[in-house]
């Protein structure tokens, strides 16, 4: 497990040494970070309980037709596997570079906007990094670019981030949940264009997914798939909602996309009660809204009006989630069957 615990050591010493060199770092200093988390996510070997799966989806497409490809999965994720598969003759770790440089990107795009951009990323580690991008592989492509169009929402129209949105769609549908938060953030100028690249991209997606519609819903609500933790993640978006809200006043004060965060906080909260219903179901959804523990972990400590306390709380923030890691590889089931130990083709 030394490997999970490198990629939470460097954004975590970082966070106590100096957190605002590390946020302005040259550009080569966070090549080298990205790097380093991309050969760990794309040079895993039979790592994530679904390997043999994305393995069988690979070897299928080879010497299928592109478009053929879309009918067996969602088509941005099968257009990977037939560039890998049929142009470039390639394996599985090809596909998962592919995949995590797509994820990766966007995680750093989104941490490097934050206060503590160091902080922001080891928080991401425990959950995101270790168990999503190495496990959940169409998942992680869709919420990679999902932190690429929040990282762009501060400075850029909303629609573009709805185009990325529907965009992450075609890896995983489920993303399009996701589509609403554009048009919170849109001014009244771009609304109309906001809404209607939303409702382009809903049709897209219906078009080109709609058979898998009614056997995504009996796979994961109709069957009652039980998530195992899926309540302590649900949790885990929840806390930091209520946090924020805690200091809502000072951070409406502080943070102009508080619209963003506040509606991103409140479907946090509703996923607790909803997730008793259908775990499975809850805890993917709830994946698109592990954003909002970034945010707050970063930006609470900036909020804290003794200056002196905000090391502590930066401190308390690595803490916690250097717990979660730590619970994780040592407590779950699913580690010890699937994650452990880390394997490459190197060693």
């Amino acid at each position: 497990m030394t490997i999970y615990w490198l990629l939470f050591a460097i954004p975590a010493f970082a966070t106590f040494t100096s957190d605002q060199r590390f946020a302005g770092a040259k550009r080569e200093g966070w090549i080298i970070v990205w790097a380093v988390f991309v050969l760990a996510i794309g040079y895993r070997r039979e790592i994530g309980c679904d390997w043999e799966p994305y393995v069988y989806l690979l070897e299928l497409t080879r010497g299928m037709h592109i478009t053929e490809t879309w009918q067996i999965i969602d088509p941005g994720y099968a257009t990977i596997d037939w560039f890998v598969g049929n142009v470039l003759d390639s394996d599985i770790f090809a596909v998962n570079l592919i995949s995590g440089a797509i994820f990766v990107t966007g995680l750093i795009a989104f941490v490097r906007q934050q206060p503590s951009p160091s902080l922001a990323l080891a928080v991401s580690v425990p959950y995101l990094v270790v168990v999503v991008a190495m496990g959940y592989t169409r998942q992680s492509i869709a919420l990679g670019l999902i932190f690429w169009g929040l990282a762009r929402l501060l400075d850029k129209p909303a629609w573009q981030y709805v185009v990325i949105v529907c965009l992450a769609s075609f890896f995983h549908k489920t993303a399009l949940l996701m589509l609403p938060i554009g048009l919170v953030a849109a001014s009244r100028s771009q609304l109309a264009k906001a809404l209607a690249i939303s409702l382009l991209g809903v049709v897209l997606t219906y078009v080109l997914l709609s058979e898998h519609y009614e056997s995504l819903w009996l796979h994961y609500v109709e069957e009652e798939m039980e998530s195992e933790g899926g309540a302590i993640r649900v949790w885990m978006n929840a806390l930091p909602t209520i946090f924020m809200l805690a200091v809502w006043k000072r951070w409406k004060e502080r943070y102009s996309d508080y619209r963003v965060w506040f509606w991103i906080g409140m479907m946090s909260l509703l996923c607790v009660p909803l997730v008793s219903l259908a775990s499975t179901a809850v805890d993917r959804v709830a994946l698109y809204f592990t954003p909002i523990q970034l945010v707050v972990l970063s930006r609470l400590p900036e909020l804290v009006r003794n200056e002196f306390m905000r090391p502590v709380w930066r401190f308390a923030g690595i803490a916690l989630y250097a717990t979660v890691l730590w619970v994780w590889l040592t407590r779950s089931i699913h580690a010890d069957l699937c994650w452990l130990p880390y394997q490459t083709p190197w060693f």
